[in-house]
């Protein structure tokens, strides 16, 4: 489960879809009991079915951010570019890419990279009020023997990347756990999709 806190929108975005289940709920109580049939409708039903589709769906609607309602950043998509490590000395550059999947409550983030494959088993979104946002994760990186030269260990780490979605680019850096991978390094990513 990867929760993260943007929870300044959270207390108004439940008490919006409450209000909205309530409402549903005696409106459709009212019709079927106008109707003459015998049908009870809870408002937990409807609130779980409208939290369902506001998670998967309705918090990426550009208008709900547009009026601050909403405030979680969307970085659904691919992100790809660079890093350089420690182990080479920051001397070289090599292929990065990040996928990340998103709902309002939930992030998940995989990487593919010159010679191992990564997804988070945590992670932490922070933002200023839009002015920055921080994603934070922690990785299991799994390596690819074909690609390898044997150097690499299979270890866990943190990556923390700050991005600026009006352009479409993030930056940030890495750490291995020791003792397995003590390197780190830096990423340099753009928006693909």
């Amino acid at each position: 489960m990867h929760q993260y806190s943007v929870d300044y929108d959270r207390k108004l975005i439940y008490f919006l879809l409450v209000s909205i289940s309530i409402s549903i709920t005696s409106l459709i109580n009212y019709v079927f009991t106008v109707s003459h049939i015998v049908i009870s409708v809870t408002s937990f039903t409807i609130f779980g079915l409208i939290f369902l589709l506001f998670d998967k769906f309705f918090w990426k609607w550009r208008v709900l951010h547009k009026l601050g309602i909403v405030k979680t950043p969307n970085l659904i998509g691919m992100w790809e570019g660079v890093l350089s490590s420690s182990y080479h000395e920051f001397k070289e550059e090599m292929p990065a890419c990040i996928v990340i999947k998103q709902t309002w409550t939930h992030i998940f983030v995989s990487g593919n990279f010159n010679q191992s494959k990564s997804y988070s088993i945590s992670a932490n979104l922070e933002t200023n009020n839009g002015a920055r946002t921080i994603l934070r994760y922690v990785y299991m990186n799994q390596n690819n023997l074909a690609k390898s030269d044997g150097t690499m260990s299979s270890h866990s780490g943190i990556t923390t990347l700050e991005f600026s979605l009006e352009e479409g680019v993030t930056e940030g850096k890495y750490y291995n756990e020791q003792p397995q991978n003590v390197n780190y390094g830096v990423l340099h990513l753009k928006k693909h999709r």
